[in-house]
């Protein structure tokens, strides 16, 4: 499921099982976004999209799966569901990324921003996110966004970006672009908020180079084989650019872009899990089901 803004009221019914899942939340319930004062990000905060990928050779599929012509619905013989927009087993990358780029459109205004992959094992969220180099995903194209942002406003501010890049392993924080078996510790302060002690930071002037952390971070991150997925992800992996403009009246204003890969729910009957596989396979189901801390929750914000 793709997510932009506040979710509506939708059905309680389980999604189809071939529908990845991303949530995209842009600035957490900020007045200053409702009608009028932003018309790409709407009335609300987050909203959820269903991408579906296509069903695998020879898989089975209860009934015939049908999208509605509003480009918001998908129904079943067992049940329909709404959401704030669908995405069908043809749409490409860029039509996924449509769905996205008024997040990252909202950072470039100063607003704190996330992108969020969730569904179950081998539903196509990694490909979403990273794609491959002839096809590339949300992350790439938001980066040439972002840079092509800061080409046009160089006229009017200088800009530092920065980028980091981790993952949870089994309640373990790793650094995935300097890379050891240390984890980090999450803190907060009254400063600062939420935070990874200790998690690296690069400077980033071009996209190739945030490409090459995606890349460096990407080779290290703990993936296995299940009969579901080839190379499923066994962690949770979080991306975060920091955007910092100056303006030439000497204004600061600071925002991120977060985007979290989550690693897919599992059903161990269908994936075959045993072991060690088995061990990561709870711990994966339990922290996707289990509430954040009041802590961990995000604040309202504005822009500076």
């Amino acid at each position: 499921r793709v997510g932009q803004h506040k979710a509506k009221a939708h059905s309680h019914s389980p999604a189809p099982a071939t529908a990845r899942r991303f949530v995209l939340v842009p600035p957490p319930s900020v007045p200053e976004m409702g009608r009028g004062s932003n018309p790409q990000m709407g009335e609300t905060s987050i909203s959820v999209v269903a991408r579906f990928r296509p069903a695998r050779p020879g898989a089975s599929v209860d009934g015939d799966v049908r999208f509605g012509d509003d480009g918001l619905s998908v129904e079943t013989a067992a049940s329909s569901h709404t959401f704030d927009g669908v995405l069908p087993p043809h749409a490409s990358q860029e039509e996924t990324y449509a769905q996205v780029s008024p997040i990252v459109e909202a950072v470039l205004q100063g607003y704190n921003g996330t992108v969020l992959a969730y569904g179950q094992t081998g539903s196509g969220k990694t490909h979403s996110v990273t794609g491959t180099a002839r096809d590339p995903g949300i992350l790439q194209r938001a980066v040439r966004h972002i840079f092509e942002w800061i080409r046009s406003d160089a006229g009017a501010a200088t800009h530092r970006l920065t980028c980091s890049y981790l993952e949870i392993y089994k309640e373990n924080v790793r650094d995935l672009l300097e890379p050891s078996d240390a984890s980090l510790s999450v803190r907060e302060s009254g400063k600062r908020g939420v935070f990874v002690d200790g998690l690296s930071q690069a400077q980033v002037t071009k996209e190739e180079e945030v490409l090459r952390c995606l890349e460096t971070g990407g080779s290290s991150r703990r993936v296995g084989a299940t009969q579901m997925n080839a190379q499923s992800s066994r962690s949770h992996a979080l991306l975060t650019l920091t955007l910092e403009r100056k303006g030439a009246d000497g204004s600061v204003r600071v925002s991120r872009l977060n985007v979290a890969d989550l690693a897919g729910s599992e059903k161990v009957s269908r994936t075959g899990a045993a072991g060690e596989t088995l061990e990561e396979a709870k711990g994966i189901n339990a922290s996707l089901s289990a509430p954040p801390p009041p802590s961990a929750l995000p604040a309202a914000a504005a822009p500076a």
